[in-house]
């Protein structure tokens, strides 16, 4: 059975981070988005959908130390469902929510730099020199394929997996 599920969203609060009796780190936040669907005709709605994540270990402590409200993120990981009785009202209470296996920032960072428009972006705004040429670009030294050695890479023949 296939049970993946990929989607993106904002964060609607700040992350609840615990750490559970054996030491594990455990993070519950949840995401909205926003879904449009016809009813009748061209007539569109639109429909806030809030979901609730839970991560653990290395990803939870991620999480908790580098997201908060408002922040778009893309999650992958499984849906699970969970029931549980609610001490308030002494019903069953269930729960349908993502197991995150990853959490990675999808939309700009609130460190970045930020123009007239209100844009935010986190690429430097001029090129920066890595020192690695591909070999793709017109340096006229460097310019074939040929002169690539995976060697360069400190790869051998063995590591590449074909």
């Amino acid at each position: 059975m296939i049970n993946n599920v990929v989607i993106v969203g904002n964060l609607v609060a700040d992350p609840q981070s615990q750490t559970t009796s054996t030491g594990t780190s455990v993070v519950h936040f949840r995401i909205a988005w926003n879904d449009s669907f016809s009813r009748r005709g061209d007539d569109k709605d639109r429909a806030s959908i809030f979901l609730d994540v839970t991560a653990f270990g290395k990803v939870a402590e991620s999480v908790a130390k580098n997201m908060h409200k408002g922040n778009q993120v893309g999650v992958i990981g499984r849906l699970n469902q969970r029931k549980y009785m609610s001490t308030k009202t002494g019903t069953e209470v269930t729960v349908t929510e993502i197991i995150a296996n990853s959490v990675e920032f999808v939309g700009p960072k609130a460190a970045s730099k930020t123009d007239d428009s209100g844009f935010q972006s986190d690429v430097p705004s001029t090129p920066v020199d890595t020192g690695f040429d591909a070999g793709f670009g017109d340096n006229s030294s460097n310019s074939s394929s040929s002169n690539f050695n995976m060697s360069d890479l400190g790869l051998d023949d063995d590591d590449v997996p074909f």
